[in-house]
Order: C-alpha cells, then structure tokens, then sequence
C-alpha cells in the first residue's frame, strides 16, 4: 500500500525486505560519494530500521521509491525530522539509484513528499540539506524549494545549502534566521 502516489511512482514504507536492492544503491560509491563512505550491508539495515522507528515515532520517514510500471525499487525519499542550528525542521532526503538518474524522480518523489508535508503533517516549513558540492542534489532541490541559504552544518563541519519552502504565518522565522 503506497503512502504517496504519483503518476509514475508509489512511496511505501522500507521493510527488511528492501534490504539488497537498497543495499546495491547505498554499496555504489559514487551514489554514496557525499557521505563519509559507502554503506556495508549491516549499516544499510540499520537505515531500514532507522525508517521504520521514524514511522512509528513520528509518522512519517524516508519511504522507498518504487516506480509503479514494473515495481522497481529506486531508492528512498520521504520527510525526516532535523536538528539545524537548535531548530527542528522537517527535511525532504532522498536517494536514487545511479542508472535512473536524469529521469526526474527525484524531483518528482519530492515534489510529492513537499506536498504530503504541507497537507498531510501540516508543516510550516520544509527543507532540503544539500552538500554544497552536490550539484545534482542541488538541482532537484532548487526544483522542488523556493529559497537556499549556506550554512556550515555541526554535523560534519562542511559548507551545506538550506534549500526550503514556507506557508509560515509572520514570526515563524526559523529557517530565514539561520546563517544570520
């Protein structure tokens, strides 16, 4: 049963199940060459589980991606909660296999997360975390936000771009006051 739907995709949550088509996503270093390394098998389950404790403590999570023609399993995407800077903001993450790349589900997954998080979880805000030198993440977010701001994130000391969207009412300042 998918969660979020759109024309060519369903988001569903991850499973134990997901374990070797995900791990064969997250092993590949260049898909993984924005982390500190690519992801064994043990830690690729611990994602999953990761996941699955999101959808049971908060409602939500990153849901695997799969594409509805033919059910292959693409990667993950989905809303997660972060700690930016002392604020607690809700983030699009998303991760898709390298050979699907350039066939815009990134960008369509979290468009329909975005969308989800605003309707369904009624968030204020939504962000993306991007590595500054990610520039294929950069693109879907920039397609899927209306703003970006840099930051240095405490997490890993690096320049990141804050790429977000707001429906906040006047006051709700959180993620136009970081990097001030």
């Amino acid at each position: 049963m998918y969660i979020i739907e759109t024309d060519r995709l369903g988001l569903r949550e991850l499973t134990l199940a997901d374990l070797d088509p995900l791990y064969a996503i997250f092993a590949d270093p260049e898909m993984m060459r924005f982390y500190p390394q690519p992801f064994t098998r043990e830690r690729t389950a611990s994602w999953i589980a990761w996941a699955m404790r999101c959808y049971t403590e908060r409602g939500h999570g990153l849901w695997a991606v799969e594409r509805k023609a033919d059910g292959l399993l693409l990667g993950d995407c989905g809303i997660v909660t972060q700690q930016i800077e002392g604020h607690e903001l809700l983030e699009i993450g998303y991760h898709i296999r390298r050979d699907q790349w350039g066939k815009c589900y990134a960008t369509e997954a979290a468009l329909a997360c975005k969308r989800y998080g605003f309707d369904q979880l009624g968030a204020q805000q939504i962000c993306s975390i991007v590595d500054s030198l990610n520039s294929a993440s950069r693109v879907v977010a920039a397609r899927v936000h209306s703003a970006m701001r840099e930051f240095i994130w405490h997490k890993n000391n690096q320049l990141m771009c804050l790429y977000y969207t707001e429906t906040a009412k006047p006051g709700d300042e959180e993620i136009r006051r970081l990097g001030d």
